[in-house]
């Protein structure tokens, strides 16, 4: 945790100013951290840090966002929180340094912003004291920009809510004396459970939680946790429990999700998105998803469903704003019969008054990677489809962020006539494959 706007540090006092007056530097006195940093990522070894800015942002600030690409690019997870969040969300407004959970290093300075020494403390409840909050929601990559490092953020963020779960669980554990197999014997528990809640590697229910805050005499932080808990369950989403009863039910509260939102703003790398599908793709898609999740079969149910949810798009007051890569036109998910029979169905849609196809042909230049699909709904939520679970973002800078990511996808994609030849190219390169099985 960094939490102060300026350091005099005086072996990157030259680079800095170097910064400032618009002069090239090669950071001689990081290159020694960043090859530790790879060394110790590439051995699995983790590197997170948050730092809390003000805006607009002082010279150093701007000074560490430069310097970031280069050690988020070493593998670092480097992160900004705007110091009114932080203010609002109690973030602890000192710096330290925290090795895995057992050792925390908390930082002294002068007055002027000079280091003087780190504090030591091993203290487990000293260190949730000093800890609690980080890393919270609404941590970001500064200014909308993702700076490149080694996960997704979105599914980052979502482990280390997990993690700070199971931190304040075993800090109730800790508080009330009880070792961790003491806890699993009073709740009839394997003693595993308690280790695996605690790291971050199962996610608790209701019950647990409030299994556990009775065992560890913290009743009156059941309500917290819960809130906690939902919060996660509502971002992090597992496949399993959403398709529980069948794909059909999901796909009805999508539907709800349709009749609530007016601007639709869609981009997917690699499908053709569900609203834009024949009901032989969509058969396709349902069935894979089916047999790799393991869930019930309702297929000619789920199909239906799909098929009635499309009917929104032809009503006026919604809007549509579509971005396809041409990989998702080329990619064999079907047969090549029911692919063929998709792309004519999608040029369809390039003549509807209130949807806009953008399609990224090969040739295009990039300038924000396609790292993966999104739905974003009005300005109020982004659905993100990974293999194991759908994330539900929906804090502002997150919508921001993919907002602006989507803005610069569309920027590069063809519409119109543009966008209906490369849609027509892909036909024609799969024709003849059709042609051939037919004979």
């Amino acid at each position: 945790m960094e939490a102060r706007d300026t350091y005099d540090a005086s072996y990157e006092n030259e680079s800095l100013r170097k910064f400032l007056a618009g002069e090239p530097d090669d950071l001689p006195w990081m290159q020694s951290w960043l090859d530790m940093v790879r060394e110790a990522t590439a051995e699995g070894r983790r590197f997170a840090r948050v730092r809390v800015v003000t805006l607009p942002l002082t010279g150093y600030s701007r000074f560490g966002v430069w310097c970031a690409q280069f050690t988020n690019g070493a593998g670092e997870d480097i992160r900004y929180l705007e110091r009114g969040r932080a203010r609002a969300g109690q973030v602890p407004n000192h710096d330290y340094w925290l090795f895995d959970s057992r050792k925390l290093v908390r930082m002294h300075f002068g007055d002027h912003d000079v280091f003087l020494g780190g504090e030591v403390i091993d203290d487990p409840s000293l260190i949730v004291g000093i800890t609690i909050g980080v890393m919270p929601r609404g941590t970001t990559p500064f200014g909308g920009t993702i700076l490149p490092h080694n996960r997704a953020s979105d599914v980052s963020n979502v482990h280390e809510a997990r993690n700070a779960l199971g931190k304040r669980l075993r800090e109730l554990r800790l508080r009330a004396g009880l070792s961790g197999r003491e806890l699993a014997e009073s709740l009839s528990w394997a003693r595993s459970k308690v280790s695996k809640l605690e790291n971050g590697h199962q996610t608790p229910t209701d019950s647990d939680i409030r299994a556990w805050t009775g065992a560890t005499g913290s009743g009156n932080e059941a309500e917290s946790l819960l809130v906690s808990l939902h919060t996660l369950e509502v971002q992090h989403a597992d496949w399993q429990r959403i398709l529980r009863s069948g794909v059909r039910p999901h796909q009805n509260e999508l539907a709800e999700l349709d009749q609530k939102t007016k601007l639709f703003r869609v981009f997917e790398v690699t499908v053709i998105p569900g609203l834009l599908q024949t009901p032989g793709y969509a058969r396709a898609r349902f069935a894979e998803g089916i047999r790799r999740l393991k869930v019930p079969n309702d297929l000619n149910e789920a199909v239906q469903g799909r098929m009635a949810r499309q009917g929104i798009l032809h009503r006026p007051d919604k809007r549509f704003h579509f971005v396809l890569t041409e990989a998702a036109l080329r990619y064999r998910l079907c047969s090549s019969d029911v692919m063929l029979s998709q792309l004519g169905h999608l040029i369809s849609f390039t003549a509807l008054p209130n949807v806009r196809l953008g399609i990224i042909d090969f040739d295009t230049q990039y300038v924000t990677s396609p790292w993966h699909g999104f739905w974003i709904y009005d300005n109020e939520k982004v659905l993100v489809e990974t293999m194991s679970a759908a994330l539900d973002l929906r804090q502002p800078e997150e919508i921001e962020l993919y907002s602006g990511a989507f803005e610069q996808l569309a920027a590069v994609a063809s519409y119109g006539r543009s966008a209906r030849a490369i849609i027509t190219r892909a036909i024609d390169d799969l024709e003849p494959e059709v042609s051939d099985g037919s004979e």
